[in-house]
C-alpha cells in the first residue's frame, strides 16, 4: 500500500488558479495535486465529495459566484435544534442574520 494517496486536477481555469493554490494545492507536472496520508478514514468519499465539489468551491473561493451560507446555516439550525444542543455563531456576520427554523427563530 503507498504511504500516500494523490488527488488530481487538470485543466483548472486561469481565474480559479490562485484559489486551488490558495486552498492548499500544489502544481505539478501541468496540473493541481493534493495528497493525503494513505490511511485516513474515508479516502473513497473525500475523492467522490471532491470530485463533486471542488469546481463549486474555488469559484467561491475566487470571488466568481456567491458562497450560499444562508443555506448552510438553515441546514445547521435544522439539524442541531431537534437535538437540543447550545451554540452560537460569533464573528462579523453574527449581528447581520436570523435564521427561521421549524421550532423557532435563532439570531445569529
Amino acid at each position: 500500500m503507498p504511504e500516500r494517496i494523490e488527488f488530481w486536477a487538470y485543466d483548472v481555469d486561469d481565474p480559479l488558479r490562485s484559489a486551488v493554490e490558495h486552498i492548499g494545492w500544489e502544481p505539478r507536472d501541468g496540473g493541481w495535486c493534493r495528497s493525503f496520508d494513505a490511511r485516513a478514514h474515508h479516502v473513497d468519499e473525500a475523492f467522490d465529495n471532491t470530485h463533486r465539489l471542488l469546481e463549486p468551491a474555488l469559484r467561491q473561493i475566487a470571488g466568481l459566484e456567491a458562497v450560499p451560507w444562508r443555506d448552510a446555516l438553515s441546514e445547521l439550525c435544522a439539524r442541531l435544534n431537534p437535538a437540543n444542543i447550545d451554540w452560537w455563531l460569533g464573528g462579523s456576520a453574527a449581528p447581520r442574520c436570523a435564521v427561521p427554523t421549524s421550532s423557532r427563530t435563532t439570531s445569529i
